[in-house]
């Protein structure tokens, strides 16, 4: 499990200690195109990053943020184990959140583009590695959406998006550091759902 030395990142643990269905079926989100494309296959799945960025997702679709309590990593090991139940008892189960994470990326990847998931540092538009925690929370928090509205209004929440980065540092830091504390992870899933629901006006999916 751990050779030359490495220390194991908390993902890599979880890998280890959650084999089977829970494991395979993170491999399979991180390798499914709709998840390359909005990420631009950058995340490397070297330290199983990948499989990180789908897990938050999975874990904060099981679970709402309203409801979340740190530390992060229980959380996340809580969702490995719901995971693993559900790939035993309801694999119909998992074959809709394997739909709903396809659908965010695409919905991710049609409002943002090249920006999907990404800090901007500058006014250049210079822009970040895919950030974990704007990846949970603006999967999640884009999924009840029309596709057709956030195709239309595309423009204003990726400007708004950029405005709350900018201009607001409570949602920078949440988004930043400290990710796992409630108060961070409270913060930016209300921001993306304040920003998308002005902007669409609560045109959800049927």
């Amino acid at each position: 499990v751990n050779t030359g030395g490495i220390v194991l990142n908390p993902q890599e643990i979880r890998h280890a200690v959650y084999q089977g269905d829970a494991t395979r079926f993170l491999s399979e989100l991180a390798k499914d195109r709709s998840f390359l494309d909005a990420t631009e296959t950058s995340v490397s799945g070297t330290r199983m990053d990948d499989h990180e960025c789908a897990l938050r997702f999975l874990a904060f679709r099981l679970k709402p943020y309203q409801d979340y309590r740190e530390p992060l990593d229980k959380f996340l090991n809580q969702a490995m184990e719901e995971l693993q139940r559900l790939g035993k008892r309801q694999p119909a189960r998992l074959a809709e959140l394997r739909a709903d994470f396809q659908r965010a990326m695409y919905k991710a990847k049609l409002v943002f583009e090249e920006l999907a998931f990404r800090k901007v540092s500058d006014s250049q538009g210079k822009r970040g590695p895919v950030n974990k925690a704007l990846l949970e929370s603006w999967a999640v928090s884009l999924l009840p959406y029309d596709d057709d509205s956030l195709a239309v209004h595309r423009q204003q929440i990726v400007d708004s998006f950029l405005a709350r980065l900018s201009g607001d540092l409570t949602y920078y830091k949440s988004i930043s550091s400290y990710t796992g504390n409630r108060t961070a992870v409270q913060c930016r899933f209300g921001v993306a759902e304040e920003i998308i629901a002005e902007a669409c006006r609560g045109q959800v999916s049927t």
